[in-house]
């Protein structure tokens, strides 16, 4: 009885041992990084404070958003990527995508700024919807955004 249950111990680890060695990674997750291809997307960010159209967004954050479903049919949502922009406002960055391509929006984030109601007369505010989109950005691709206008301020209330 003793030699039955150690065989059958010994029997239930063997099996085991081989499910757990023949587990793989899970192939069907899907990851943006893992894209062959290589393209560069590159722009500017500006934003209007009352007094100039084209003030600077100097070392603000940059999300670079890849549609999901460009890559896999199959697939929803976004992976979001960041990058920031110099102190001339330029941003930069190598976008991971495939031979028929990727559908990226760029978007600067939204950040705490002046605005000049006059010539004189400030108020503090919040500078939003600097966004601009491209479909099918594939390998080897040099993409400009060009200049990226923030479209709209909130004043503050203090």
């Amino acid at each position: 009885m003793r030699k039955l249950s150690v065989l059958r111990a010994f029997t239930a680890m063997a099996i085991a041992a081989c499910v757990f060695s023949s587990c793989k990674e899970d192939q069907t997750s899907l990851s943006v990084d893992s894209l062959p291809g290589r393209a560069k997307i590159m722009g500017r960010l500006v934003y209007d404070d009352g007094r100039a159209a084209d003030r600077i967004a100097a070392n603000t954050v940059v999300y670079v958003k890849v549609d999901n479903n460009s890559i896999d049919n199959n697939a929803s949502g976004v992976t979001v990527r960041t990058t920031t922009t110099d102190a001339e406002g330029y941003f930069e960055y190598e976008l991971p995508t495939n031979e028929t391509g990727v559908d990226v929006t760029v978007e600067g984030a939204q950040f705490e700024g002046v605005y000049y109601s006059s010539y004189t007369d400030s108020d503090e505010c919040i500078y939003s919807g600097a966004t601009a989109n491209r479909n099918s950005v594939s390998s080897n691709d040099i993409v400009s955004f060009g200049t990226i206008m923030y479209s709209s301020h909130t004043l503050l209330d203090y």
